[in-house]
């Protein structure tokens, strides 16, 4: 029998049994484990069973039900019970400190230690706080959105008597169950089978609260619904949500949850333990070995993977573990594959935070097909990229501008994909861990190559015409359009270059590339991506002679022979000329070329020589005048790269003709014979 202040009353056999339990604890914990396996030994039951029967204990007990406290993903206990006495059939006893009013609300989780580099973000939620009665914390998996909640939370107690309300919806996985998770959390709501909206608000109506929402992406329509009417019809209540996307609500403030400062590349030791992200990793380390050294060695390789983990605290404190394991410079070596690396979180700690790979499997489930789709395969950039890129995928993938705009939107708001400053065009990137969770999604879906492809495609297109400045207002602005790109190019040269059945899109790459990278002053760079272009061209040389091709211009001019007989510069002359009649000629590459070699030439004291190259292109400009003045204007080589690549610029240029030829001879499709006979056409 239960009595309530000497009062008998009515009560479920089944609430009785969990009460029972709860109360021969003594006021320990009990998990809900140990309540399922005790109250339903021999049945399967669903969680939401269990909170529906503590919502009716609370009910029973009325103005004490503060005393049932919920422990999040653990369990319950009584609060108040007299340790040493069980509860007695034959017994109907009042609580021995009866309570004229609920019980203030606390039922954060516990902090096991300080919180690292976040005293501006608190400040700011604060802020938000004080001007809105929703703010929502959003950002990537692992960023430390909880933790930063319960420690604005703690903070703020003094401000809240009524209470700190933490409602956990990480183990909800029905919509239905998200108001059952808020009552038990309330300590409101009726005692019937299903939790009522209007009976939660009706018990926590003019109270002043602090609601922490946490982990509400997977039900966020739900969990936005509830939200609002509570904050409508409550008042005094605020509530701080958490999730990877907003709940879309009038009113509601963002606060987008940075990731911890990282040291930059070229910072000392002293500088380096000054950044939070590295007091974090060495925090943990030390969690796990106490002798963890702390040389200057140590501490530059610790800089240097809190910079290659985007200063996620996840991700950190998850490779601080593993480092103090297996030594710093073990784990440095081996960053490249993370999602790997990156485990062994805290046993107690949620399963999806205890590998980064967990962290990640539970975003990419609440994608879109679209979304998911969209973001395996920008895990092919290796930096920042344009909308104009996101659309060149996309539309490898079968998909619309509109559709990649809706796509892209997605991930952004879902933090997946991250918004890059970058001046007047957007810009975005994925974080290093996001890149590495994708490109295995790429790799595992057989996607790979495709996307390798599509982005080694748009490159071509991107610059193909930056020389000439068509795409441009100035040159200046192509060269730090190409500058941005350079890791992405690098990467996409390196694959194409990997094997010869992408030779195709590799030697149009080259061509495109490697005159730009002169204009950028990497001679040495330019040179071994022309001279592997070169490469494939004599390699494929003898396969051309015996299916009877016409000889190529690079067969009869060697790369490295270019300043030893001007006339081999004739043949880019000759298809200019073969070429004229056609709508959109550019005569840049020939004139660039020529150009080149007369600065080339006087710098060598050979006049004879680099006036020979200035009659080329006297004679092409009497023909094609007005064409060549406007394109060759754009197009003179700065003084630094007539010093340094004279020679190579001619070389780019020719590499550059063949390449566009080549590419238009096999419509792109990437075939080595294709490229030859393409090469041919134009010599």
């Amino acid at each position: 029998m239960v009595c309530v202040e000497g009062v008998p009353v009515r009560m479920g056999s089944r609430a009785f049994d969990v009460l029972e339990l709860l109360a021969e604890a003594n006021g320990a914990l009990v998990t809900k484990d140990d309540i399922m396996q005790r109250v339903w030994p021999d049945t399967v039951v669903e969680e939401n069973n269990l909170q529906v029967h503590v919502a009716a204990i609370r009910k029973v007990l009325g103005k004490d039900r503060g005393l049932l406290l919920t422990v999040p993903g653990r369990g319950y206990r009584l609060d108040g019970v007299k340790p040493g006495r069980a509860a007695n059939d034959g017994e109907c006893e009042s609580h021995p400190h009866p309570v004229n009013a609920l019980r203030p609300l606390q039922n954060l989780p516990l902090a096991l230690s300080p919180i690292e580099g976040r005293e501006g973000a608190i400040a700011d939620v604060f802020e938000a706080l004080r001007d809105s009665s929703i703010v929502t914390l959003i950002g990537a998996g692992g960023i430390g959105k909880t933790r930063l909640a319960i420690e604005v939370a703690r903070r703020l107690q003094p401000h809240f008597p009524d209470g700190l309300c933490f409602v956990s919806l990480a183990s909800v996985s029905e919509p239905q169950q998200v108001l059952g998770a808020m009552a038990e959390a309330l300590g409101a709501g009726s005692a019937s089978d299903i939790p009522v909206l209007d009976d939660v608000v009706r018990d926590t109506a003019g109270r002043r609260i602090l609601v922490i929402v946490d982990s509400c992406e997977h039900v966020v329509e739900e969990a936005a619904s509830i939200v609002e009417r509570l904050c409508s019809a409550v008042g005094l209540t605020r509530f701080l949500v958490t999730g990877r996307e907003a709940l879309g609500l009038s009113g509601e403030r963002l606060y987008r949850v940075p990731p911890l400062d990282v040291p930059p590349p070229d910072a000392g030791g002293a500088e380096i333990l000054r950044h939070s992200s590295v007091k974090l990793f060495l925090s943990r380390a030390r969690a796990v070995d106490p002798s963890f050294s702390q040389d200057e060695r140590s501490v530059l390789l610790t800089g240097e993977v809190c910079r290659q983990l985007d200063g996620i605290p996840l991700a950190i404190e998850l490779a601080a573990a593993r480092g103090a394991l297996l030594g710093v410079e073990v784990l440095a070596t081996r960053l490249d594959d993370q999602l790997d690396v990156l485990s062994g979180g805290y046993r107690t700690a949620l399963p999806r935070h205890q590998t980064l790979k967990a962290t990640f499997d539970w975003s990419y489930r609440l994608l879109t097909r679209e979304e998911s789709v969209l973001l395996r395969w920008l895990g092919v950039f290796v930096d920042v990229f344009t909308f104009d890129a996101v659309c060149q995928v996309a539309a490898r993938i079968g998909a619309t501008e509109p559709k990649a705009m809706e796509a892209l939107s997605g991930l952004v708001s879902k933090s997946l994909v991250v918004r890059a400053d970058g001046g007047l065009s957007s810009r975005y990137r994925l974080l290093s861990t996001t890149r590495s969770y994708a490109r295995q999604l790429l790799e595992e879906c057989g996607e790979r190559e495709l996307a390798e492809h599509a982005r080694a495609a748009w490159l071509c297109g991107r610059f193909a015409r930056t020389g000439n400045g068509t795409s441009y207002q100035s040159a200046d602005d192509a060269l730090a359009d190409f500058r941005n790109e350079l890791g992405d190019v690098r990467a996409a040269l390196g694959w194409a270059f990997s094997d010869p059945k992408y030779a195709c899109i590799g030697f149009r790459l080259a061509g495109t590339a490697v005159p730009l990278m002169l204009r950028l002053s990497l001679v040495g760079e330019s040179t071994r991506w022309g001279d592997a272009a070169w490469g494939l061209v004599r390699a494929w040389m003898p396969d051309c002679g015996a299916a009877g091709q016409p000889p190529s211009v690079a067969a009869r001019a060697p790369s490295r022979r270019l300043m030893d007989d001007v006339q081999k510069v004739s043949p880019i002359v000759s298809a200019t000329r073969l070429h004229a009649g056609e709508d959109g000629c550019d005569f840049s590459d020939a004139s660039s070329a020529l150009q080149g070699l007369s600065q080339a030439y006087r710098l060598m004291a050979n006049p004879q020589r680099a006036r020979a190259a200035e009659r080329w292109l006297h004679a092409m400009t009497r023909e094609y005048g007005q064409q060549i003045g406007r394109q060759a204007s754009k197009r003179i080589p700065g003084a630094g790269v007539q010093v340094m690549g004279g020679e190579k610029l001619a070389e780019c240029m020719l590499v550059r003709v063949a390449a566009e030829e080549a590419y238009d001879a096999t419509a792109g499709q990437g075939e080595p014979d294709g490229v030859v006979a393409g090469v041919g056409r134009i010599a």
